[in-house]
């Protein structure tokens, strides 16, 4: 790693680890996108009835004409051309993988930044119109931003001075912007225009999941708490805000007490069970493992270090510094 003048900086771990975290997050997007599913016109032409039309397909109902106008022109492309294009789409993100999980010249790893970022922001754009950004009755249960605009955000803090990762600065910016991120989506759960307080919005979700090719011993407790929440919806959502504001005021404080990490780490995991069946990990249609994953890494990136790693790491910083002053 070098600094803007030159000078080798070394790679802080907090940094290194959101790196790799997201080089392998495209190797299971990647991995997932060669299903066989995805070589068929019919994957994105006609959007399958057992995962799409809840998803994609009210998103494009209830979005700008924009929008509309974008996963339309998308799926012209998987229509008329799907080996192709599903081709170099598994090409281009092993190769963001490669370049951001494996020792390669940071000038070729920036380049795999910058085009993670993009890439990232196009399949938010074309692939998951925006995942409800902008439209009423988005949810966070339901994968709201969206993981692709999440890709985004990571590669962008990566591609900032490598400097500002050793000051904590960068840390500190994560853990608050995803604290906010997570009121943001308690408010919107509590907010009556949303429309979450109701029997059918928390089936949407819940009974979704349920309903999805799993195995037995998964799709059994989502199924139990879609008939509870289906009868007490009112019991449920407030359940379901109140659970965000709280993981989100537990991230503003992250470095402050083990047993709050773990309470997120543990409430992302059944978030990803409960309301996105671990992105439809087993419905042979997913492309990617949805929000949970990349919030889990970049989580686990800044959480706090052993003094033993902090202090090696400062020894090093001053090291270089003596030698290049």
């Amino acid at each position: 790693m070098r600094d803007q003048l030159g000078a080798s900086i070394e790679e802080s771990a907090p940094r290194r680890s959101l790196r790799i975290g997201l080089g392998l997050l495209w190797a299971v997007d990647a991995l997932l996108q060669m299903q066989p599913g995805m070589f068929h016109p019919a994957f994105y032409g006609n959007l399958p009835s057992n995962l799409m039309p809840s998803i994609l397909q009210d998103l494009r109902e209830t979005s700008p004409s924009w929008i509309t106008w974008a996963v339309r022109t998308a799926q012209w492309f998987f229509i008329h051309w799907p080996v192709a294009v599903n081709l170099g789409i598994i090409l281009l993100q092993l190769v963001l993988a490669f370049l951001l999980s494996l020792r390669v010249p940071p000038r070729w790893r920036n380049i795999g930044l910058v085009v993670s970022v993009l890439w990232g922001l196009t399949i938010w754009v074309f692939g998951e119109a925006l995942a409800g950004v902008g439209s009423w009755g988005a949810t966070f249960y339901a994968g709201f931003p969206g993981s692709a605009f999440l890709y985004a955000c990571a590669g962008g803090f990566l591609l900032l001075p490598a400097e500002k990762w050793h000051e904590q600065t960068l840390t500190t910016l994560i853990t608050r912007t995803t604290a906010g991120f997570l009121w943001l989506s308690g408010i919107l759960q509590l907010l009556p225009v949303n429309g979450q307080w109701d029997r059918g919005a928390q089936l949407d979700v819940f009974a979704n999941s349920g309903f999805q090719s799993q195995p037995g011993i998964l799709s059994a407790p989502v199924m139990t708490y879609s008939i509870w929440s289906s009868a007490h919806p009112v019991a449920s959502n407030t359940l379901l805000g109140l659970t965000l504001l709280g993981a989100g005021c537990a991230v503003w404080f992250w470095r402050t007490a083990v047993w709050l990490r773990v309470g997120v780490y543990v409430w992302l995991f059944l978030a990803w069970w409960f309301g996105m069946d671990f992105g439809y990990l087993f419905s042979g249609l997913s492309t990617d493992p949805n929000t949970p994953p990349i919030l889990f890494a970049m989580l686990w990136a800044v959480r706090p270090r052993s003094r033993t790693t902090s202090k090696l790491e400062v020894a090093s910083r001053v090291s270089h510094t003596s030698a290049t002053g």
